[in-house]
């Protein structure tokens, strides 16, 4: 879709021009550098066959450049030095920058949009950028440091997402590590400090990511002490045990805590989060459970059985409140929550790497694996003269008669 300015200006003008022209710009440069190397060529060794043009999709829109053909005498081969010299792999269509980006679009969007939205001008199709995500090899970001900190909160939610071969969705779990909350605007409105977000497919080796992390980003130790927060289930109160670089405390979400108690008692309305524990003591006491008979409900009475004053975290000084939770899946959701998204395990890590990045403000290598194009140091040497190939010389001065005899006659073609 074209956007059709009502009033442009002479900025805008300048900027158009810029991105209409980068193609040409570079096809100029890039055949300037042809020029060059035809230049430089051995003529005795290299014969030029033929100038044939070719097309590649790049971030600034499709680059068609002219290079020359040569057929190298000695190796009896056809080269392209040209395309050697830039990187650009035999019969490759879409440049390897380019192929990033998609890769990175794909990791928050659908890899239709993501072709759509890589380049400029044009754009590749989504089987071309599930092949880049197929043959991307993503690595380790940077991880920041904020030095020490205070009133770390971590919150642990998992989000279900599809994989092939399996009908049925399958969790992948999520942790959000934070600094609490500070008000913003006339409103009192919360944001989020120094936040690092993880996902792993286990929570073993989620805890794993979670502990470099407490360690090297937020520089916690054996002495300091977190919270960590989330809904009723078993993995997630059983999550603390898990952290093994410094102290840690569940601290169940007051959200799923009043609703499991509204779901077993809907006489008394909504429960607000004070009265939690006076209703819970009362219950207790009183000793009839018949009424907690739900998943969550029995799994609050087993939280407050094992921890009668859990809910008393709720007002610790320091504790800002189980601020991320349902955020977990609104990172993830506008990609893999959808319902005919299929993913191989493998992909997820590469796409979940991605995004996570993204949003931790670090840095993240992406390559993409494919055919490489000829080593120039595997090339025959362009600057070479044709007399420095490696002559297979024998030396006869020092043999017998006879044998010098014979080697100089098959050397001068007289021995057949």
């Amino acid at each position: 879709m074209d956007i059709v300015a009502k009033r442009k200006t002479i900025f805008d003008d300048l900027i158009e021009d810029a991105r209409e022209n980068a193609p040409k710009r570079a096809a100029v440069s890039i055949e300037r550098t042809d020029k060059a190397i035809h230049s430089m060529i051995d003529y005795s060794r290299f014969v030029s066959v033929k100038v044939s043009p070719r097309t590649i999709m790049t971030s600034v829109g499709p680059v068609t450049y002219r290079r020359r053909c040569y057929f190298d005498t000695f190796g009896e081969r056809y080269i392209w030095p040209l395309d050697s010299l830039l990187g650009v792999p035999p019969r490759a269509k879409v440049s390897p920058e380019l192929k990033r980006i998609a890769v990175e679009k794909a990791a928050f969007m659908p890899y239709s949009l993501a072709g759509e939205n890589c380049s400029a001008i044009g754009g590749i199709s989504k089987s071309t950028v599930c092949r880049a995500v197929r043959d991307a090899a993503v690595g380790e970001a940077t991880r920041r440091s904020f030095g020490a900190a205070a009133a770390v909160h971590l919150q642990i939610d998992e989000k279900y997402m599809g994989f092939c071969g399996s009908r049925r969705k399958r969790p992948r779990y999520t942790a959000t590590i934070h600094c609490g909350a500070a008000p913003v605007g006339k409103k009192g409105k919360k944001a989020l400090r120094k936040r690092i977000l993880l996902s792993a497919e286990t929570p073993a080796k989620l805890a794993k990511k979670v502990n470099a992390r407490l360690k090297r980003t937020y520089g916690l130790g054996i002495d300091d002490r977190i919270w960590v927060s989330g809904d009723l289930a078993s993995y997630i109160r059983d999550f603390p045990e898990r952290i093994t670089c410094c102290g840690s405390v569940y601290v169940p979400d007051k959200w799923h805590v009043c609703k499991a108690l509204a779901d077993a008692y809907p006489e008394l309305g909504t429960i607000a989060p004070s009265a939690v524990q006076g209703i819970m003591d009362l219950v207790m006491a009183i000793g009839d459970l018949s009424r907690l008979d739900k998943a969550n409900a029995l799994d609050l009475a087993r939280l407050y059985r094992k921890d009668p004053k859990c809910f008393e975290r709720w007002y610790d000084e320091g504790y800002s409140g189980c601020s991320q939770e349902g955020m977990n899946s609104h990172y993830y959701a506008p990609r893999s929550a959808k319902l005919a998204s299929r993913f191989k395990p493998s992909t997820v890590e590469k796409l979940c790497r991605i995004a996570e990045a993204r949003r931790n403000g670090e840095r993240i290598s992406i390559s993409i694996r494919g055919r490489a194009p000829d080593d120039m140091d595997q090339l025959p040497w362009l600057g070479k003269a044709y007399e420095d190939r490696m002559k297979y010389d024998i030396d006869t001065s020092r043999m017998e008669v006879g044998t010098r005899k014979a080697i100089d006659s098959i050397r001068c073609g007289g021995l057949l």
